[in-house]
């Protein structure tokens, strides 16, 4: 399995632009062998003059190495780009964004986030990221105010086997 403990905070610097930062613990256990690590994440998000356009990106992975072993591995520094476009009185999103890890080929991810109920969305997407295969994904997701839930499927993984990702999210605010 993998675990990533991850507090963030974001600064609004105009009416168009945000940016944030990431603190988090990594673990990782592959068999009885257990890792740990610690990152940074930088972001910026800019609304741009065209309406319901969004752009922003991301450096991910700033940090120290996770340690399988004494030598340990560095965690993939990933550089992200991508844009988002909402219509249908907001309830429909759309995405594109792009990959760069370090020593890997750029990926590219497209997807979308239909709002079936005000707090219940519904995604799909296709994601080109595993060298092993490319593939559809699905998921769900519910937003509380003061907490979210997302349950993500993938149909192929870093390991050969489906994956699925739960994450959860609150808010302190």
């Amino acid at each position: 399995y993998d675990l990533a403990l991850i507090g963030g905070y974001g600064w609004k610097l105009s009416d168009e632009l945000l940016v944030g930062v990431s603190g988090k613990l990594i673990q990782s256990k592959i068999d009885n062998y257990n890792a740990n690590g610690i990152a940074v994440d930088l972001g910026v998000l800019s609304q741009t003059p065209v309406e319901n356009l969004t752009v922003g990106g991301t450096i991910q992975n700033i940090g120290s190495k996770i340690k399988f072993n004494k030598d340990g591995d560095s965690l993939p520094l990933m550089i992200k780009a991508g844009a988002a476009y909402t219509m249908l009185d907001n309830n429909l999103t759309t995405a594109l964004d792009i990959t760069k890890a370090r020593d890997n080929d750029v990926k590219f991810n497209i997807g979308g986030e239909y709002l079936v109920a005000k707090s219940f969305a519904v995604r799909a997407g296709y994601s080109s990221k595993i060298d092993e295969g490319a593939g559809i994904t699905a998921g769900i997701g519910y937003k509380h105010p003061v907490v979210t839930v997302d349950y993500a499927y993938v149909p192929w993984g870093d390991l050969e086997k489906d994956t699925h990702r739960v994450s959860l999210l609150f808010n302190l605010y």
